[in-house]
């Protein structure tokens, strides 16, 4: 019994001949597989050929569960359902108005004019052929000449001007004082608490008095304490009467206090009677007499 044909004898035919005679000569050269074996490959295969569309069908069947089960989900439902009612209610109003009370606007009348109205221009012309021409107005009357004033009676005598009065001294000098016055109480139209240029000398006294002199019948003397004293007196009593002025300060032996910052004159206080005047920047203040008096008597001893 000679050894079956192998595929590779078929497909080469022309194979080694000694290869081809020891497998001829093999041990196993005539086993063949047991008929159970085959037959349970094939129980097998069958069985898988039958199952692959059972599981593509349950498989199938798996997903639409799927998309049902997500479906049935509340927010997915819900938002379906929105759709759904909004979808219904859309084609229940498809072709309908908006307002159905609402009346269609009446279309625009394609009826022509009459045919025989005339034209405006010609309309105007006619009525200003009718219309009446005016009247003229008259012309002004010319005015009458004025009447002439009547001539003086020769009998009567015309009357000299009064003579003007020539004041007298003492009225001139009444009048100078009640300029003064009135020159003083103008300038109180608008109190101060002082004035820029004291304001300053008083702040550079207390901050350098070393630079400072005053003077007042004889030599500049360097700044003390007693004068500085002073100086505070002084600005306290005058506070918030200062007016802004242009008459002159007066110029009384005993009367006046000179101040200098390095050597140069800077400022110069003033005192009559009943007021106070400081320079530069010239500015009085309305004190009563007492405290006039007070103030130089106090000068006195801090500047003597």
């Amino acid at each position: 019994m000679s050894a079956p044909t192998r595929p590779d004898d078929r497909a080469d035919p022309e194979r080694d001949a000694w290869l081809r005679e020891a497998l001829r000569h093999a041990p196993d050269a005539q086993a063949a597989p047991p008929t159970a074996v085959s037959d349970a490959i094939l129980r097998q295969a069958r069985a898988a050929a039958s199952a692959a569309p059972a599981a593509a069908s349950a498989a199938a069947r798996g997903r639409w569960a799927q998309a049902w089960a997500w479906l049935a989900r509340p927010p997915v439902a819900a938002g379906f359902a929105s759709v759904m009612i909004a979808t219904v209610v859309g084609l229940m109003w498809w072709d309908q108005p908006i307002d159905p009370h609402a009346r269609p606007a009446p279309a625009a009348s394609a009826e022509p004019g009459p045919r025989d109205a005339p034209p405006a221009g010609a309309a105007d012309a006619r009525l200003r052929s009718v219309e009446p021409a005016p009247a003229k107005k008259p012309a002004p009357a010319k005015p009458a000449p004025p009447a002439a004033p009547p001539a003086p009676s020769p009998a009567a005598p015309m009357a000299a001007p009064a003579p003007a009065p020539i004041p007298s001294p003492a009225l001139e000098s009444a009048d100078n004082r009640a300029a003064a016055g009135k020159g003083l109480a103008e300038s109180s139209a608008q109190p101060v608490s002082r004035s820029a240029s004291w304001a300053e000398v008083l702040a550079s006294i207390r901050a350098e008095p070393q630079r400072w002199h005053w003077q007042r019948n004889g030599l500049a003397q360097p700044m003390t304490p007693k004068m500085q004293r002073w100086l505070a007196q002084f600005d306290a009593a005058t506070v918030g009467r200062w007016r802004r002025t242009d008459e002159a300060a007066p110029a009384q032996a005993g009367r006046v206090l000179r101040l200098y910052r390095d050597g140069a004159p800077t400022a110069t206080l003033r005192f009559d009677a009943e007021h106070a005047w400081s320079t530069p920047d010239t500015h009085v203040a309305a004190l009563p007499a007492a405290t006039v008096d007070q103030l130089l008597q106090d000068l006195d001893g801090a500047a003597p």
